[in-house]
């Protein structure tokens, strides 16, 4: 996997993702707001959209998107603290 790759595959983002669905799919999950929910749902698209890519021979596609204005914003805004 290339480092950049990494950049869009990280541990607690992977949490996070499946705790959205949980929170939506199972009572008494811990709650998550949309927003946040929305964010997450941003990055896992980006995550999809490179591996796919990388799958079908685009090289040095997860180096591109980390540059992009849109991942990093949606990055930004899923780091951001949550009350």
């Amino acid at each position: 996997m290339p480092s950049a790759c990494a950049r869009l595959s990280m541990p607690s983002t992977e949490k996070a993702v499946a705790s959205a669905r949980a929170s939506v799919s199972h009572g008494g999950a811990r709650p998550m707001d949309a927003t946040r929910r929305y964010w997450l749902g941003e990055i896992l698209s980006w995550i999809t959209r490179c591996r796919v890519l990388d799958a079908v021979g685009v090289s040095g596609i997860y180096e591109k998107a980390v540059q992009k204005h849109a991942f990093l914003h949606a990055a930004g805004e899923v780091g951001r603290p949550t009350d």
